[in-house]
């Protein structure tokens, strides 16, 4: 629910409030992607890149296989606005093609 929080938070703009919810999930599950995902990505819409850079580390380390191109494949958003911006904050913190 926390992660869930946090996704919201971001995709509304808000990302200190999406950074302060996904650290309450990774302190129940430190390796739990989404929130991996979205304290990357909000860092790096926040200019916060070497905190968005080291949360992508993280993220690459949990499935070394994540890609750009696969992004879609992990995690399927409806609303292309919405996935345009996640997946922008993730290219900015370190995604690779």
């Amino acid at each position: 629910m926390q992660a869930g929080t946090a996704f919201a938070h971001f995709l509304s703009g808000r990302y200190e409030e999406a950074l302060l919810w996904a650290d309450k999930a990774f302190r129940d599950l430190p390796t739990y992607i989404t929130a991996v995902s979205v304290t990357a990505a909000s860092n790096a819409l926040a200019g916060r890149l070497e905190e968005a850079r080291q949360a992508m580390r993280l993220w690459r380390q949990i499935d070394t296989g994540l890609r750009m191109s696969n992004l879609t494949d992990w995690f399927p958003i409806r609303r292309p606005e919405d996935f345009a911006k996640w997946s922008d904050g993730l290219r900015r913190a370190g995604l690779p093609e």
